[in-house]
């Protein structure tokens, strides 16, 4: 039993003393070296009709999804 210990101790200890030489560098931000590919550039809303027949009056409703915002841009109108 010592000795499965002073192994496992042991393989910690240099296992310990290996990895903290390593060192780790990040690359930093350089704007002289961006190129112009990377622009930013505005597109249009994404926008889909969603069609149902009201339950109430049997006639056909259209409504307007913007699937860019996720919100509704119309109310139920009749299609």
């Amino acid at each position: 039993m010592k000795v499965v210990k002073k192994t496992v101790c042991l393989l910690c200890m240099a296992l310990s003393v290996l990895f903290t030489g390593l060192s780790v560098s990040a690359d930093t931000f350089d704007p002289s070296q961006e190129s112009s590919s990377t622009s930013i550039s505005t597109r249009a809303e994404v926008k889909k009709w969603y069609y149902r027949d009201n339950p109430t009056t049997g006639k056909r409703e259209m409504r307007l999804w913007s699937v860019t915002r996720g919100i509704w841009l119309t109310e139920w109108k009749p299609a």
